[in-house]
């Protein structure tokens, strides 16, 4: 079960919870909606799993030389790959079902787009430089998209930009790990560690104006202290990651009390102040 477990990526959920972006800054949160977007999430979650299976097949004969991945239940040989493929396939189905208790069709477009692109990523995109890091910071903007589709809302250009901006930085702060311990893939040959780090900077500087840019166009000046609450998260990110040979931004945010604290403050901070004053 631990084994299984651990091939769902259950930890990894937590990226999830984008679904919810539109949700909490659309104050909707105290309306049924969120039972809706609750049963997005899981969807998404079964979608998830599916996609990190198949990752596993795909990088098996790389994983199982690889010090910090041959233990991992497929490249171990604890799960074969015939059954986690079965597995996998399984929990596709079972997205598509729970997907359609959030009674939206449009919805089922994102998780088709999530998983079509999640394949090319893992087959082909995974290995063209810089166009992977845009391919996975995708990831993180189809999520919000997701949780909007079910709340049949649009997302506005200034939160894509905030997303976008700020998956990127998160992205590339991993590749910048990934470089430095020398982790074997082809692609991390292309890469120059000085480079990748201006491109965070930039893409942290791009994630603050656009959000500065939205709290100015929506009028929300009491949402004006939630740029210190951000200032602080991502400054002791960057010198958490930045230090750290751990290139799984999920460990590192779990892994750091501050950081979660910051990050419940932020979420907490948002919801209280849209729903009470806007």
């Amino acid at each position: 079960m631990i084994d299984y477990l651990r091939l769902f990526r259950v930890k990894h959920y937590i990226k999830n919870l984008f679904i919810f972006t539109t949700l909490i800054f659309g104050a909707e949160l105290l309306t049924t909606n969120t039972i809706r977007v609750s049963i997005g999430f899981i969807a998404f979650c079964l979608i998830s799993s599916t996609i990190y299976i198949i990752n596993d097949i795909v990088d098996y004969e790389i994983d199982k030389k690889t010090e910090s991945k041959m233990n991992e239940p497929i490249p171990s040989g604890k799960i074969k790959k015939k059954n986690a493929l079965i597995l996998a396939f399984i929990l596709l189905i079972l997205s598509l079902v729970v997907n359609y208790f959030t009674y939206s069709v449009s919805s089922y477009v994102y998780i088709i787009v999530y998983l079509l692109l999640n394949i090319f990523y893992s087959f082909i995109g995974k290995k063209i430089p810089y166009v992977e890091l845009l391919i996975m910071s995708c990831f993180y903007l189809i999520r919000v998209y997701y949780g909007a589709s079910i709340l049949n809302v649009s997302v506005s250009l200034v939160l894509t930009l905030t997303v976008i901006f700020g998956s990127l930085y998160i992205v590339i702060m991993k590749r910048i790990t990934e470089v430095k311990i020398k982790k074997p893939r082809h692609v991390f040959t292309f890469y120059n560690e000085n480079i990748l780090k201006i491109l965070s900077k930039i893409s942290l500087v791009g994630m603050f104006i656009s959000y500065v840019w939205w709290l100015i166009i929506e009028k929300i000046v009491l949402l004006i202290p939630t740029l210190l609450i951000l200032l602080f998260i991502f400054i002791r990110y960057d010198k958490l990651a930045s230090n750290s040979n751990d290139c799984n931004p999920v460990n590192i945010l779990l892994k750091d009390k501050v950081l979660v604290l910051l990050s419940v403050f932020y979420v907490l901070f948002v919801t209280i102040v849209i729903e009470i004053f806007l």
